[in-house]
């Protein structure tokens, strides 16, 4: 049985690990963005059913 030693060159990797990084970060970006839309639909959402229930209450 013979060592087989596997050499990992991972300067080749990183220009393809940094644009996936930058890719993911766009991602995350986009996301926080979506997230802070819902959350205000939901916010626009709560108030109207508040204002709503005051209207049906007199």
């Amino acid at each position: 049985v013979r060592d087989i030693e596997v050499e990992y060159d991972y300067k080749k990797h990183l220009p393809q690990i940094g644009r996936q990084l930058t890719e993911l970060q766009t991602e995350i970006a986009d996301l926080q963005g979506e997230e802070a839309r819902l959350l205000a639909i939901i916010a626009a959402i709560e108030a109207a059913v508040k204002d709503t229930v005051k209207g049906t209450r007199g």
